[in-house]
Protein backbone atom coordinates (compact mmCIF):
# COMPACT_ATOMS: atom_id res chain seq x y z
CA UNK A 1 0.00 0.00 0.00
CA UNK A 2 2.79 2.45 -0.80
CA UNK A 3 1.62 6.00 -1.28
CA UNK A 4 -1.86 5.26 0.11
CA UNK A 5 -2.86 7.80 2.78
CA UNK A 6 -3.93 6.62 6.20
CA UNK A 7 -6.30 9.17 7.57
CA UNK A 8 -7.18 10.06 11.16
CA UNK A 9 -10.64 10.76 12.52
CA UNK A 10 -11.01 14.20 10.93
CA UNK A 11 -9.47 13.14 7.60
CA UNK A 12 -5.93 13.95 8.66
CA UNK A 13 -3.50 13.13 11.45
CA UNK A 14 -1.88 15.71 13.69
CA UNK A 15 1.92 15.74 13.94
CA UNK A 16 1.58 14.24 17.43
CA UNK A 17 -0.60 11.39 16.10
CA UNK A 18 1.89 10.80 13.29
CA UNK A 19 4.86 10.66 15.67
CA UNK A 20 2.99 8.18 17.89
CA UNK A 21 2.16 6.05 14.83
CA UNK A 22 5.84 6.01 13.81
CA UNK A 23 6.92 4.76 17.23
CA UNK A 24 4.46 1.85 17.23
CA UNK A 25 4.27 0.90 13.56
CA UNK A 26 6.46 -1.70 11.88
CA UNK A 27 6.39 0.48 8.73
CA UNK A 28 7.87 3.86 7.94
CA UNK A 29 5.47 6.60 6.88
CA UNK A 30 6.05 10.01 5.35
CA UNK A 31 3.85 12.86 6.60
CA UNK A 32 2.66 15.58 4.23
CA UNK A 33 0.28 18.23 5.55
CA UNK A 34 -1.70 15.81 7.70
CA UNK A 35 -1.69 12.90 5.24
CA UNK A 36 0.37 9.81 6.07
CA UNK A 37 1.90 7.65 3.33
CA UNK A 38 3.35 4.19 3.98
CA UNK A 39 6.70 3.55 2.32
CA UNK A 40 7.10 0.43 0.22
CA UNK A 41 10.13 -1.80 0.44
CA UNK A 42 12.95 -1.02 -1.97
CA UNK A 43 14.59 -3.16 -4.64
CA UNK A 44 18.07 -4.61 -4.23
CA UNK A 45 19.43 -2.12 -6.80
CA UNK A 46 17.87 0.77 -4.87
CA UNK A 47 19.47 -0.43 -1.64
CA UNK A 48 22.87 -1.03 -3.25
CA UNK A 49 22.88 2.46 -4.76
CA UNK A 50 21.90 4.12 -1.47
CA UNK A 51 24.56 2.13 0.40
CA UNK A 52 27.17 2.94 -2.26
CA UNK A 53 26.43 6.66 -1.91
CA UNK A 54 26.59 6.55 1.90
CA UNK A 55 29.80 4.49 1.88
CA UNK A 56 31.47 6.82 -0.63
CA UNK A 57 30.52 9.94 1.35
CA UNK A 58 31.40 8.60 4.81
CA UNK A 59 35.22 9.05 4.77
CA UNK A 60 34.94 12.65 3.51
CA UNK A 61 32.20 13.36 6.07
CA UNK A 62 34.34 12.06 8.92
CA UNK A 63 37.31 14.10 7.70
CA UNK A 64 35.24 17.30 7.77
CA UNK A 65 33.33 16.68 11.02
CA UNK A 66 30.09 15.86 9.22
CA UNK A 67 27.81 12.82 9.45
CA UNK A 68 26.08 10.59 6.92
CA UNK A 69 22.74 8.99 7.74
CA UNK A 70 20.58 6.56 5.79
CA UNK A 71 16.94 5.98 5.00
CA UNK A 72 15.82 5.26 8.56
CA UNK A 73 16.59 8.85 9.59
CA UNK A 74 13.56 11.12 9.52
CA UNK A 75 13.89 14.65 8.03
CA UNK A 76 11.58 17.54 8.91
CA UNK A 77 11.97 20.08 6.09
CA UNK A 78 8.90 22.08 7.17
CA UNK A 79 6.28 22.37 9.91
CA UNK A 80 3.88 19.70 8.61
CA UNK A 81 6.35 17.62 6.58
CA UNK A 82 8.39 14.54 7.46
CA UNK A 83 10.31 12.46 4.91
CA UNK A 84 12.83 9.60 4.94
CA UNK A 85 15.48 10.52 2.34
CA UNK A 86 17.74 7.68 1.21
CA UNK A 87 20.91 9.53 2.33
CA UNK A 88 21.54 12.80 4.17
CA UNK A 89 24.81 14.59 4.92
CA UNK A 90 24.68 16.61 8.14
CA UNK A 91 27.37 19.19 8.90
CA UNK A 92 25.55 21.42 11.40
CA UNK A 93 26.53 20.25 14.92
CA UNK A 94 23.32 21.76 16.34
CA UNK A 95 21.23 19.38 14.20
CA UNK A 96 21.48 16.87 17.03
CA UNK A 97 17.96 15.52 17.57
CA UNK A 98 18.34 11.72 17.56
CA UNK A 99 15.03 11.09 15.75
CA UNK A 100 14.54 14.04 13.39
CA UNK A 101 17.05 16.01 11.30
CA UNK A 102 16.33 19.51 10.04
CA UNK A 103 19.52 21.00 8.53
CA UNK A 104 21.21 18.66 6.02
CA UNK A 105 23.64 20.07 3.45
CA UNK A 106 23.08 17.15 1.03
CA UNK A 107 19.99 15.01 0.38
CA UNK A 108 20.00 11.99 -1.92
CA UNK A 109 16.89 10.25 -3.20
CA UNK A 110 17.24 7.04 -5.24
CA UNK A 111 14.34 7.35 -7.63
CA UNK A 112 12.08 4.58 -8.92
CA UNK A 113 9.14 4.52 -11.27
CA UNK A 114 6.83 4.86 -8.27
CA UNK A 115 8.69 7.75 -6.59
CA UNK A 116 10.14 9.72 -9.50
CA UNK A 117 7.30 12.23 -9.81
CA UNK A 118 7.35 12.96 -6.06
CA UNK A 119 11.16 13.23 -6.01
CA UNK A 120 11.24 15.61 -8.99
CA UNK A 121 8.31 17.85 -8.03
CA UNK A 122 7.07 17.80 -4.43
CA UNK A 123 10.36 16.96 -2.72
CA UNK A 124 12.37 19.25 -5.01
CA UNK A 125 10.18 22.22 -4.06
CA UNK A 126 10.21 21.34 -0.37
CA UNK A 127 13.94 20.56 -0.16
CA UNK A 128 14.90 23.82 -1.89
CA UNK A 129 13.30 25.59 1.08
CA UNK A 130 15.83 24.10 3.54
CA UNK A 131 18.26 26.95 4.18
CA UNK A 132 21.22 24.65 4.93
CA UNK A 133 20.75 22.50 1.82
CA UNK A 134 23.40 22.95 -0.87
CA UNK A 135 22.80 19.84 -2.97
CA UNK A 136 19.87 17.57 -3.80
CA UNK A 137 20.67 14.49 -5.89
CA UNK A 138 18.01 12.40 -7.63
CA UNK A 139 19.69 9.13 -8.58
CA UNK A 140 18.16 6.92 -11.28
CA UNK A 141 18.40 3.21 -10.55
CA UNK A 142 17.85 1.91 -14.09
CA UNK A 143 20.48 4.06 -15.89
CA UNK A 144 23.70 5.91 -14.95
CA UNK A 145 22.12 9.32 -14.46
CA UNK A 146 21.94 11.69 -11.52
CA UNK A 147 19.95 14.91 -11.60
CA UNK A 148 22.02 17.40 -9.62
CA UNK A 149 20.19 20.33 -8.04
CA UNK A 150 22.64 22.71 -6.37
CA UNK A 151 22.63 26.12 -4.76
CA UNK A 152 25.23 28.35 -6.42
CA UNK A 153 27.30 30.92 -4.46
CA UNK A 154 24.64 33.59 -5.15
CA UNK A 155 22.00 31.33 -3.53
CA UNK A 156 20.22 30.50 -6.79
CA UNK A 157 19.26 26.90 -7.52
CA UNK A 158 20.77 25.36 -10.65
CA UNK A 159 20.29 21.93 -12.24
CA UNK A 160 22.42 19.68 -14.42
CA UNK A 161 22.60 16.01 -15.36
CA UNK A 162 25.58 13.86 -14.36
CA UNK A 163 25.99 10.98 -16.79
CA UNK A 164 28.32 8.08 -17.55
CA UNK A 165 31.65 8.64 -15.79
CA UNK A 166 30.93 12.12 -14.39
CA UNK A 167 31.61 13.16 -10.81
CA UNK A 168 29.58 15.43 -8.56
CA UNK A 169 31.24 18.00 -6.32
CA UNK A 170 30.07 17.80 -2.71
CA UNK A 171 31.08 21.26 -1.49
CA UNK A 172 30.12 20.86 2.17
CA UNK A 173 32.58 17.93 2.37
CA UNK A 174 35.63 19.96 1.45
CA UNK A 175 35.06 19.82 -2.30
CA UNK A 176 34.91 16.02 -2.30
CA UNK A 177 33.82 14.55 -5.64
CA UNK A 178 31.34 11.67 -5.72
CA UNK A 179 31.80 9.65 -8.90
CA UNK A 180 29.00 7.91 -10.74
CA UNK A 181 31.32 4.90 -10.77
CA UNK A 182 31.09 4.80 -6.95
CA UNK A 183 27.32 5.35 -7.00
CA UNK A 184 26.63 2.51 -9.44
CA UNK A 185 29.32 0.04 -8.38
CA UNK A 186 27.97 -3.54 -8.59
CA UNK A 187 24.69 -2.24 -10.08
CA UNK A 188 25.19 -0.77 -13.57
CA UNK A 189 28.36 -0.93 -15.67
CA UNK A 190 29.71 2.13 -17.47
Amino acid sequence: MANEPRQGGAGTLSVEEYMALEQTSGLKHEYVLGQVYALAGASEDHNRIALNVAAALLPAARATGCRVVGSDQKLQPGNDLYYYPDVQVLCDPTDDDRLVKRRPCVIVEVSSEGTEATDRREKLLVYRGISSLLLYLIVAQDRREVTVHFRDPAGTWQTHQALGTDSIEIGCLGDYELSLQAIYEDVLSA
